[in-house]
C-alpha cells in the first residue's frame, strides 16, 4: 500500500515543524514547504534519519503572486500526489496600519489569504476525484 503525502506550508518552523513530526510519526510522507532552502534541507535529513519516510522539499516564498501556482506544477512534475494539504504558513505585523509599507500588507494578504486558498482550489480536485484527502 502507497504511502500518504502531506504537504505542510510554512514547515522550516514552529508550528509547521512541528506538525511535520507529528505526521511522520504516523507513517507519512512530506513534502514540506517554505523560503528557506536551507532550513529545510536540515530539517529534511533530520526527519530522514529518524524516521523511515520519504521528504521532499520546495522552496517558494508564498506572499509572491503566482507563488501557489508554481508550487503545485513544481509537485506534480515530481509525480507526487498530496493526499492532506496543511495550509500552515502566514505572519503577522503589530504597529498602525497607516504607518506600515503598503508592500509589507499586501505581501501579508498574499501570503495568509490568496496563496493558501489557489493551493487549496489547485489541490482539491485530486483529492475530490479520489474521495478522500
Amino acid at each position: 500500500m502507497k504511502k500518504e503525502t502531506v504537504l505542510i506550508t510554512g514547515a522550516s518552523a514552529g508550528i509547521g515543524r512541528e506538525l511535520s513530526k507529528w505526521f511522520v510519526k504516523d507513517g507519512k510522507d512530506l513534502v514540506i514547504l517554505a523560503r528557506r532552502e536551507e532550513k529545510l534541507l536540515q530539517f529534511k535529513n533530520e526527519l530522514e534519519e529518524i524516521y523511515n519516510t520519504q521528504v521532499h522539499i520546495v522552496t517558494k516564498d508564498l506572499s509572491q503572486p503566482n507563488s501557489a501556482q508554481e508550487v503545485f506544477d513544481e509537485i506534480e512534475g515530481l509525480g507526487l500526489q498530496i493526499d492532506y494539504l496543511i495550509n500552515n504558513a502566514g505572519f503577522g505585523h503589530l504597529g498602525k496600519f497607516s504607518e506600515t509599507d503598503l508592500s509589507l500588507h499586501q505581501r501579508m494578504m498574499q501570503l495568509n489569504m490568496v496563496s493558501l486558498t489557489e493551493l487549496t482550489y489547485l489541490f482539491l480536485p485530486g483529492m475530490i476525484e479520489r474521495n478522500r484527502g
